[in-house]
């Protein structure tokens, strides 16, 4: 079965190739990486992962020769990837000069080598390759396939079968795949889905990709993790609105978010999943870890005169073990980086935020790029309450195409502007 699934990707990467759909393969590599890990391991080829990965990207930037000069402006165009550059300048600075850790600690070491070849030059090969609206069309339209893949491949090849839906942690003793990850994969999935149903003129099509949506509903709640379905409800309701609500289909809206809202349902009273159980814990949210885990981040912070900080994986250190990582995005980039991180977590929130805000409402038609700001506040709410620097890695990827999508939509406004105005000369 490994086999055949693996013969079925090589065809896909092969058509991919020969027809320059860098697109396609850029949302593979950067979104649901994993994949590629899953199908090389269970086939029996181990430790060929970042090699297969990296001799795709080679494939991209290859294909991409001819645009690279002129997409080199986007490296530092939007202050995001100005301090995410100096976040990740701030760990090297950190790990080998300030504690000392990368050098004495094979782990940190290891970290940090992860986070370069896993988020850091995947940025800027997002930013150097990605720049074309046909790229972008690309990457958007293969999100609920690819998305799709990976979850036929969980089930097909992973023993899902012995996973207790009522006990997310099954999931990664059961498979290796643990819940956030699980969860964030099934947003994507939906999400990426959500939008080109919505712009789907075929019935058949639109059934597809309804069909995609449901699939991924079920596998979020499987992984029953609280942010992300927060998230992808927020991110849900606010596509819809702003597609539906401003084009006058005030009845479709209610239609559609009804049918979301009884899917869900069905799908909490026909399995047992934890979820539920899950959300009824917030009510004892003084108890809980991850609670905690604010006042050590700002103790942490503040014992460093919150310039300096703990340096990678100092979390872990600092509490005894207790804690690996304190569960947020903010928390681990301002307890492990000081200022810098602090600086680039807000950042990223806020500039995000607001690029979300006009890409979504300048946005007249349906259109395939608003799968990107939507998937990106699903993955925000997630970022925010847990994961670590490695398993975020999807979140600062889908923030670069972010910043291309809105980029290129504000060029184009500019272009607008000044055809009109020569028109009125």
């Amino acid at each position: 079965m490994s086999y055949i699934f693996l013969l079925l990707f090589c065809v896909a990467i092969y058509f991919f190739i020969r027809e320059e759909k860098v697109g396609n393969i850029l949302c593979l590599l950067t979104l649901f990486p994993e994949l590629v890990g899953v199908l090389l391991n269970k086939a029996g080829f181990m430790g060929l992962n970042m090699a297969v990965k990296y001799a795709l990207f080679a494939v991209c930037l290859w294909e991409c020769r001819r645009m690279i000069n002129e997409n080199f402006s986007n490296l530092w165009r939007n202050p995001i990837s100005i301090l995410f550059y100096l976040l990740v300048a701030a760990m090297v600075w950190h790990n080998e000069f300030y504690i000392g850790g990368a050098d004495t600690n094979p782990n940190i070491a290891t970290f940090q080598l992860n986070v370069i070849l896993r988020v850091f030059i995947p940025y800027i090969i997002i930013m150097l390759c990605a720049d074309h609206d046909d790229v972008i069309e690309q990457y958007c339209n293969s999100i609920p396939w690819w998305g799709l893949g990976f979850i036929v491949a969980f089930v097909a090849l992973m023993g899902f079968g012995a996973v207790d839906m009522s006990d997310r942690m099954t999931l990664e003793k059961e498979t290796g795949v643990n819940s956030i990850l699980l969860s964030r994969i099934a947003a994507m999935t939906i999400l990426g889905a959500l939008i080109p149903y919505l712009r789907a003129t075929d019935k058949l099509l639109k059934y597809s990709y309804l069909v995609i949506v449901i699939i991924g509903a079920f596998m979020l709640l499987l992984a029953s993790q609280r942010g992300t379905i927060i998230g992808v409800g927020v991110a849900v309701i606010l596509a819809l609105a702003l597609i539906l609500i401003r084009e006058g289909k005030q009845k479709q809206f209610w239609i559609i978010t009804t049918c979301l809202v009884a899917v869900i349902f069905i799908l909490l009273n026909f399995f047992d999943f934890e979820i539920l159980h899950r959300f009824q814990q917030l009510k004892g949210y003084q108890s809980f870890e991850r609670y905690a885990d604010y006042g050590i981040a700002w103790r942490a912070f503040s014992e460093n005169d919150y310039l300096t900080g703990l340096g990678s994986m100092g979390y872990n250190k600092y509490t005894g073990g207790f804690r690996p990582y304190p569960h947020s995005m903010i928390l681990e980039l301002m307890a492990e980086y000081g200022l810098i991180g602090l600086i680039t977590a807000i950042g990223i929130v806020v500039i995000g935020s607001w690029m979300t805000y006009k890409i979504l409402i300048r946005t007249e038609n349906v259109a395939s790029e608003m799968a990107v700001p939507v998937i990106w506040v699903s993955l925000l709410f997630s970022v925010l309450v847990s994961g670590s620097f490695l398993s975020n890695a999807p979140f600062y990827l889908t923030t670069a195409i972010l910043i291309l999508c809105y980029q290129n939509q504000e060029q184009e406004d500019s272009d607008n502007s000044i055809t009109h105005a020569f028109k009125l000369q």
